[in-house]
């Protein structure tokens, strides 16, 4: 969580005011809003990727297949993606 100059600047917020503006912010942190954006970000993208999925084998995949394949390419960064 960071406070910049700017926000201090521009609201000027008393302790109350910057009290409830770091509880809210660790409010998301405890039920991990930002990892819940990358994993559907990167959901959609994986998603994507096997729709147009092409590994020039000669095999012409179905989506099941190019999605499988897809993850699998991709499993190590789901696997190493963390919460904190």
């Amino acid at each position: 969580i960071f406070i910049t100059q700017k926000l201090l600047t521009d609201l000027s917020p008393n302790d109350d005011e910057l009290a409830t503006l770091l509880g809210h912010e660790i409010g998301h942190v405890l039920h991990r809003h930002s990892m819940k954006r990358v994993l559907a970000n990167n959901l959609i993208s994986l998603l994507l990727e096997a729709l147009v999925y092409e590994d020039n084998d000669g095999y012409d995949e179905n989506f099941g297949e190019a999605l499988g394949e897809t993850m699998l390419k991709h499993g190590k960064e789901f696997a190493t993606l963390s919460y904190s």
